[in-house]
């Protein structure tokens, strides 16, 4: 089984630029303006990383069923981009998702592998305890 899990950028604030979004190193989406999208994650650990001109990091349990929520909020000072993430519960996901378009990546650079539809994002390995 599988979760779900939707990013969401309902700001307008940079607008032209595109946030890529990687869960576990794998490109699962990106958001340009007020889009989202959505994307399969493989129960257990993920860490996910929206690329800005500073990365953000947001790392999360999922369990196989469950949907998650993850809102993307940017600033835009004196040119540098920053994107600040945090998850949001169903029904402000649903508010954001209102005001937003459904995002899907249609082409990627040559280096890049274009995510599947939908993406899949494996869980991380587990790591054995007391290990470096």
């Amino acid at each position: 089984m599988q979760a779900r899990i939707c990013v969401l950028r309902s700001s307008t604030e940079a607008g032209g630029l595109t946030f890529p979004v990687r869960d576990n190193g794998v490109l699962v989406g990106a958001t340009r303006g007020a889009t989202y999208f959505c994307y399969l994650a493989g129960a257990g650990e993920h860490r996910i990383v929206t690329e800005a001109d500073s990365n953000e990091a947001q790392s999360v349990i999922v369990e196989a069923g469950r949907s998650y929520y993850l809102q993307q909020e940017v600033d835009a000072v004196m040119g540098a981009v920053k994107c600040r993430t945090h998850w949001v519960e169903a029904d402000q996901a649903q508010q954001l998702a209102a005001q937003s378009n459904e995002q899907v990546i249609v082409g990627v650079p040559a280096s890049e592998k274009l995510p599947g539809q939908p993406a899949f994002a494996p869980s991380r390995p587990a790591t054995a305890v007391g290990s470096n």
